[in-house]
């Protein structure tokens, strides 16, 4: 079965941030340097590689082919990207025409199901795609087959254990994905566009909801099963705390660096066990207190979702957003939201989602 991920975010999600399918504004935020700004000054100080090292490498880059055009504007010596969507495909390499970027290519291919070239590249940069795969450990072995010993890989996902995921998993079993467009034009409606370009919320909020898949790890599973492949965990960034459950004090997402310590070529089968396997976040973790409670109410509300209007069920997994994500719904001087991924907004708000769970069910049980 084809995965539609790349369809997804085509059509609805974050290929369109820099540049939609609405203002023809390919990329954007380059021209103020802000996604370089973003690779030199975080990803590449987390990766512990100086910019230069660039200008020897080969790099592998997934995902809508913004980080890959950064990459090759830094000065990297070959930037290949690949993603499941032929639009980011081809956006991606007009942009490289229009910039004389001779450094960067791009090919439409499924990194789970098409074997890469193995031991190619120095680095592979992998931000926010993994949990998304439709195979993770076949996807990630192959990413750790095509890096060359001692080369570098940076994973970034999102995180099993958070509060934002404890929600949104709940979020994505009372939604339908038949649904997705008039979601869609509601957000319009509700948030609206900002200088021609698709708000950064309405994107989240599409991501988070409809993606086709979301795979859900922690970091410590993440951390084992990569030295399985033979890579060694050097740096990370938001990793501490490390728990099973982590609600009031760990952020939705981790990134993890990998140097790798071998040229092994590994097969997906060799490493599939049962201490890679993804986590629902209301069916495998095991919690206590309010976040109990919540989980033993949200199962009743699942119960009675089809006596809940269509309408009145929509506002009601948007109000479980703004209680997942309170970042997300922040305002700067022009009105206008914006993401801000300070970890002091992660609070645990199992409190005032337990309070919209026995209001729900006092109305509709």
């Amino acid at each position: 079965m084809k995965d539609s991920t790349g369809i997804f975010y085509a059509k609805y999600s974050h290929g369109l941030q820099f540049g939609s399918s609405t203002s023809g504004k390919m990329y954007e935020a380059l021209k103020n340097n802000i996604l370089n700004n973003d690779i030199l000054n975080n990803d590449i100080k987390v990766l512990g590689i100086n910019v230069d090292d660039l200008k020897k490498w080969t790099v592998l880059n997934i995902g809508t082919g913004r980080e890959a055009v950064v990459f090759s504007s830094l000065g990297a010596k070959m930037v290949e990207h690949y993603d499941l969507s032929e639009q980011h495909v081809k956006q991606t390499m007009d942009y490289a025409e229009k910039m004389n970027f001779v450094n960067l290519k791009s090919f439409q291919t499924d990194v789970v199901m098409e074997t890469l070239p193995v031991e190619m590249y120095e680095l592979v940069y992998a931000n926010g795609v993994v949990h998304h795969f439709s195979d993770p450990v076949k996807g990630i072995v192959n990413l750790v087959n095509s890096l060359k010993n001692k080369g570098y890989m940076y994973l970034c996902f999102y995180r099993s254990g958070t509060f934002k995921w404890f929600v949104n998993e709940m979020i994505r079993s009372l939604i339908s994905y038949k649904f997705i467009d008039d979601y869609y034009r509601t957000l319009d409606l509700r948030y609206g566009f900002f200088n021609g370009e698709t708000n950064n919320l309405i994107l989240t909020i599409m991501d988070e909801f409809f993606v086709p898949n979301v795979y859900l790890y922690s970091p410590t599973q993440y951390i084992d099963f990569l030295k399985k492949l033979g890579c060694t965990m050097y740096s990370s960034s938001r990793l501490e705390p490390i728990g099973e459950i982590v609600h009031d004090k760990a952020y939705h997402s981790c990134v993890l660096c990998f140097q790798k310590q071998s040229n092994r070529k590994i097969q997906a089968d060799e490493v599939r066990n049962s201490s890679f396997v993804p986590k629902n976040q209301l069916k495998d973790l095991k919690y206590t207190g309010l976040a109990h409670k919540n989980v033993d109410l949200f199962w009743k509300i699942y119960d009675i979702k089809d006596k809940i209007p269509y309408e009145t069920l929509k506002e009601i997994t948007l109000k479980m957003h703004q209680f997942a994500g309170p970042q997300h719904y922040l305002y700067n001087d022009n009105t206008k939201v914006i993401n801000n991924g300070d970890t002091k907004f992660n609070q645990d708000n199992n409190q005032e989602l337990y309070n919209l769970f026995c209001y729900i069910l006092e109305e509709f049980n």
